[in-house]
């Protein structure tokens, strides 16, 4: 991916653009403050500071008319992350403008309004609420198991990010300015846009974006993560599961997580391809479980290859009679692929697949935003360069990936989770 532009404003915010033959654009504005920016014992605090700016008015508007904006016709969500506040968009051409002014206004000129901030607070703990009730408490052991050495990685931050009800009820107004004042300035942002882009868009954010205040980065670097060093396994009764009509047809949940790549590792090629034989289209899950055993429908992997993430699953939902098959089959199918070279023809159409979907990516603009964001945080990253080195993985890298990070049958590196009809 040749065709995009990179600079840099004098004052270190950082840019990226590319045009596309397309009517529409997509855009995001990230600033480097996620929930990991938290200070300690005040989880919420960047939560509510993300709500102040979008709600509690700016320097040229007021709460209401903030409000409008962000809850209007426009397409311009907002969330926080746990590295990262992030203000996206998909426009027209000709809205551009008006989007990036009120974007940088919220984001470095805000209003602070306290009558407008408590208001949020009620919001926020309302969300807390939401957000807790809906992960489940098994689905947060699982993830707790599997990033045990990485706490800061769990999938379930969902819950970190939202932030503690007693922490937002009693933040003040004043600790909000003073995070803000630390994190938030150009030299901690970034901008993609990419699409129909207005021929003065580099004059458009210069006029914007170009007098906001530079200071330090504070990019978060997520650290490469090593496989478990042992196998963890629990049962959850799940009665929901239950086929009251026909117990013996009751289904089973098997989910199987281990640590992997991620795409900024040497073997994120070879193990993108191995994700693919093992649990993509046409893998060898869906085939052995599906199409030979008839033990499930559904049975595939999932490669989560963010540097913040870094983890593989394997699912399937089995008849409860045959989980312990199921598994045996899984675990099977997964020492073949650590111990036998896999066939040039299996290796060729793992490879177009693979290929395929990251193409795919530079075909949206919203998914090519998220593309061009890896490259300007690593550098040399790239979905070309991801293309072309899918492209030369041999059956050799992907056995010596599938060795290295698929889950070995007994006390393996993996985490099991069965959730089933009831306690057995």
């Amino acid at each position: 991916m040749s065709d995009y532009r990179q600079f840099v404003l004098d004052n270190g915010l950082r840019v990226m653009l590319r045009r596309t033959p397309t009517e529409t654009l997509a855009g995001r504005v990230r600033v480097h403050c996620g929930a990991l920016r938290d200070p300690e014992g005040k989880h919420g605090l960047v939560h509510l500071l993300e709500h102040a700016l979008i709600y509690a008015g700016t320097r040229s508007l007021t709460p209401q008319q903030s409000t409008a904006l962000v809850n209007g016709s426009r397409n311009m969500p907002v969330a926080t992350y746990s590295d990262s506040m992030q203000f996206g968009f998909q426009s027209f051409p000709e809205d551009v403008a008006d989007i990036l002014n009120v974007y940088a206004d919220m984001i470095f000129h805000p209003r602070f309004d306290a009558d407008a901030i408590d208001a949020e607070r009620k919001r926020v703990v309302r969300e807390i609420g939401e957000t807790r009730e809906e992960l489940r408490m098994d689905d947060k052991k699982y993830e707790e198991l599997l990033m045990r050495n990485y706490p800061q990685r769990i999938s379930s931050h969902r819950v970190r990010v939202s932030g503690d009800v007693d922490v937002v009820r009693s933040t003040s107004v004043e600790e909000l300015r003073q995070l803000h004042a630390h994190y938030f300035n150009a030299t901690n942002a970034d901008i993609v846009l990419v699409g129909s882009l207005p021929e003065n868009i580099e004059e458009l954010l210069r006029t914007h974006f170009g007098d906001k205040p530079a200071g330090a980065l504070h990019q978060y670097a997520w650290p490469s993560i090593e496989p478990l060093d042992n196998a963890t396994g629990f049962r959850v009764a799940a009665p929901y599961l239950t086929n009251r009509e026909n117990p013996d047809e009751s289904n089973t949940h098997v989910k199987i997580g281990f640590i992997a790549p991620s795409y900024t590792a040497a073997e994120a090629p070879a193990f993108i391809v191995l994700n693919q034989i093992l649990g993509g289209r046409g893998g060898r899950l869906q085939d052995s479980l599906s199409q030979v055993h008839g033990l499930a429908y559904f049975a595939k992997s999932f490669h989560n290859p963010m540097p913040s993430a870094q983890y593989c699953e394997i699912e399937a939902r089995v008849a409860d009679r045959t989980k312990k098959e199921a598994v045996d089959l899984v675990f099977d199918i997964t020492e073949r692929l650590r111990t036998e070279d896999v066939s040039q023809e299996e290796l060729a159409a793992a490879r177009s697949i693979s290929r395929l979907s990251f193409a795919l990516q530079l075909e949206c603009n919203q998914m090519s935003v998220h593309a061009l964001e890896l490259k300007l945080d690593y550098y040399e990253l790239s979905v070309a360069h991801l293309l072309a080195s899918v492209q030369r993985v041999t059956p050799a890298d992907v056995r010596a990936v599938a060795h290295k990070y698929l889950p070995r049958g007994g006390d393996g590196n993996y985490v099991l989770m069965v959730r089933e009809p009831a306690e057995n």
